[in-house]
């Protein structure tokens, strides 16, 4: 069994450098991944799904 990493909502924003509003417009248009509930009002985001996601963006240069 692997482990399974939880970011929460400011570690996204971190590595990702998405304001909280961004962030939240992605997930709600489909374009980034959903949070998971962890507890009634406690939810977090799978670490691989985020890097999967960062790694799929087109590179600038």
């Amino acid at each position: 069994m692997h482990e399974l990493n939880i970011l929460k909502t400011k570690e996204v924003m971190k590595i990702t450098t998405l304001s909280r509003s961004t962030l939240f417009r992605l997930i709600r248009n489909g374009d980034f991944p959903r949070p998971i509930e962890l507890t009634p009002g406690r939810s977090g985001f799978i670490n691989q799904e985020i890097l999967n996601w960062i790694s799929t963006r087109k590179r600038v240069c």
